[in-house]
């Protein structure tokens, strides 16, 4: 998937990933409600995992975020990681 996206991106173009984290109750409890959507995700990430991925970018930045999610069940924190990167200039592929 980010071979595909490395070469569809023009060079000093840039890409925002956004990814639920490993951490995050539904990766935890896949059978669980926790998470509204939990049963469609398929993947969850670490950040390093998520940084591995996209090496072949100039990785700006990767954060992990954690925000609270009290509009349903019991009140949890989701986990959140964004990845922002550019396409080297003069990498064709």
């Amino acid at each position: 998937m980010a071979a595909r996206m490395f070469e569809l991106l023009r060079p000093e173009g840039k890409i925002f990933v956004t990814v639920f984290g490993e951490n995050d109750p539904g990766a935890k409890n896949m059978d669980s409600c926790i998470s509204d959507c939990a049963e469609h995700v398929r993947c969850y990430y670490s950040r390093q995992s998520l940084e591995s991925i996209f090496r072949a970018f100039e990785i700006e930045s990767c954060d992990v975020t954690k925000y609270l999610d009290d509009t349903h069940g019991e009140p949890h924190y989701h986990e959140v990681i964004t990845l922002v990167a550019n396409k080297p200039l003069g990498v064709t592929k």
